[in-house]
């Protein structure tokens, strides 16, 4: 299976929205909320959450983040802290919550799987 061309091993799941959402009104897809409080709750010592709560959000729309994903010096110019998201909204009460649900979700189709 060349893994560049052949996409069959992926498996789509669907979450709940109201159970897997730390984010509704900012993009946040790299050491925002959701990184943020998952690394915090699987890795508690090495997050700093005091400093996590002290940020701004970054706010960007979609087409400066079009130009973020380039990544370099447009992405440091874009986001200079290195985070695009708010990671002052950590919640390590729906982090839990959404790794459950993600955990039950692929649980669930590996079983689908194995019996087909």
């Amino acid at each position: 299976m060349d893994l560049n061309k052949d996409a069959s091993y992926l498996v789509n799941i669907e979450l709940d929205p109201n159970k897997a959402n730390l984010e509704s009104n900012v993009i946040d897809i790299h050491a925002g909320a959701t990184e943020t409080s998952w690394m915090a709750l699987s890795y508690p010592n090495l997050v700093n959450t005091e400093n996590a709560k002290a940020l701004k959000p970054t706010n960007l729309t979609f087409a400066d983040l079009k130009q973020w994903i380039k990544g370099g010096e447009i992405a440091k110019g874009i986001t200079p802290l290195g985070y695009c998201g708010n990671p002052s909204n950590i919640d390590l009460s729906k982090i839990k919550i959404m790794a459950d649900a993600i955990a039950e979700k692929y649980s669930a189709e590996i079983i689908n799987v194995c019996n087909h």
